[in-house]
């Protein structure tokens, strides 16, 4: 667990600990356990926790996702609810999905993994769409990004992927590179 130095010492850190159980029914209102709830981005600000000892705090959670949609963790990005700051949730979710992508990359290392995105200078970030091919040109598996930037449709495992893209696996690997 990551704090900062002017709150790890804290009376309030005290109540945020590694391990500790989060669920809106045994802990109330709170950041952690709604966004594990709810499985979206949550921010719980000030008298909105259920805690009294946390009413100080203002809590962004986040969920990770491992490749099969299951839940991997939470990152939660707690500070004083006075000196809230506004880009919190857009830095948290960064940090989700880089460890989602990296997640997602370690899980199916040696494989070929078509990388897209709308805008080829995105292509080396986290907000790129990764699609798994077996050896056989059939999709494998698929980051949560590709639903994004496929629209709906669905990609499913053992489909051929030319059929999706409309090109030959050598092409799609060689424009992915």
């Amino acid at each position: 667990m990551l704090t900062e130095d002017t709150f790890k010492d804290t009376a309030l850190a005290a109540h945020i600990r590694e391990g500790r159980h989060w669920s809106e029914n045994c802990q109330g209102t709170n950041a952690l356990g709604l966004a594990i709830a709810v499985r979206q981005p949550v921010t719980v600000h000030g008298e909105e926790d259920f805690f009294i000892a946390q009413s100080r705090l203002t809590c962004t959670a986040v969920q990770i996702f491992a490749s099969d949609g299951s839940l991997a963790g939470v990152i939660d990005e707690s500070g004083n609810c006075h000196a809230r700051q506004h880009h919190t949730m857009a830095l948290a979710r960064m940090a989700a999905a880089n460890i989602e992508c990296l997640m997602f990359r370690a899980q199916y290392r040696g494989r070929p993994i078509l990388v897209f995105h709308r805008q080829p200078e995105y292509l080396r970030t986290a907000s790129v769409g990764l699609l798994v091919l077996d050896s056989d040109g059939l999709a494998l598996a698929v980051n949560r990004r590709t639903a994004l930037f496929l629209q709906g449709l669905p990609v499913l495992a053992g489909e051929p992927v030319e059929q999706l893209f409309k090109e030959s696996v050598p092409a799609l690997l060689a424009a992915s590179a």
